[in-house]
Formats: C-alpha cells, structure tokens, sequence
C-alpha cells in the first residue's frame, strides 16, 4: 500500500525535479516508473503549465484547454 508519507515525498520531490518522474523513480529505489505513478498526484494546473511551456519552446501557441 502506498503511504501518505510516500506520497508526499514523492510529490515533492517531483516538484523539485521540475516534474522528472525518472528521477524520482530512480530516487524512491523503484524498479520501474509505473510503480511511481502510483505515488504521484499530477494537478491539472501542472499539467497544463508543462504543456504550455513545451509549446512556448517549439514556438506553438498555448496548446493546454
């Protein structure tokens, strides 16, 4: 079972990474990023601002809804 403790961290520590879910993978010891994913909570926010910032960079207009 996931904790919230691990949850936490693991939420933090992707925000610090600036969103690498590889990093944090690697980090929390895991043998694959799927089983990270069980630990992370995306915001949509997030979502759209890592969307946004792609497009920005391959000069697009914002691309998140």
């Amino acid at each position: 079972p996931v904790t919230i403790l691990g949850r936490t961290f693991a939420n933090q520590l992707l925000r610090a990474s600036g969103g690498n879910v590889y990093l944090v993978s690697q980090a929390l010891g895991h043998g694959s990023v799927a089983v990270t994913m069980r630990y992370l909570s995306i915001r949509s926010d997030e979502l759209d601002e890592a969307v946004n910032l792609a497009a920005a960079a391959l000069g697009l207009e914002s691309l998140a809804a």
